[in-house]
């Protein structure tokens, strides 16, 4: 068993970007398993985030959600997290991810308080 979440557009240049950058993914190994569109990393994590803003910045699956995302995807791509975190206006919540460290590992995220998080 498995748990899915299902982002249903709100017509936003967000979602059709994100409807853009989707891709199918085989739900199971065998050969004729059906495919479905799977958000990608980046907007799976900018999605939670907004339902972690809209939800009082106080739901810890959404939080851990994007920080386990973050921990598995060493290579996601921080300019657009960077641009959309920044459009939708956040407050500033700070997690590391990547094993660098550097400044630029940084994602700068809506979350009312400073909290570092190290994911490595």
């Amino acid at each position: 068993m498995f748990k899915i979440d299902v982002f249903v557009s709100k017509g936003r240049p967000f979602d059709r970007q994100a409807v853009e950058r989707a891709r199918p993914q085989a739900i199971d190994e065998a050969q004729d398993a059906p495919c479905f569109l799977v958000a990608s990393p980046e907007d799976t994590v900018l999605a939670k985030l907004e339902w972690f803003r809209l939800g009082g910045e106080t739901s810890e699956r959404q939080w851990w959600d994007v920080v386990g995302i973050l921990k598995v995807t060493e290579d996601a791509d921080r300019t657009y997290l960077r641009g959309w975190a920044a459009e939708q206006k956040p407050r500033r919540r700070e997690c590391e991810f990547g094993a660098g460290g550097e400044r630029d590992n940084h994602l700068e995220v809506n979350a009312g308080y400073r909290h570092g998080l190290r994911a490595g």
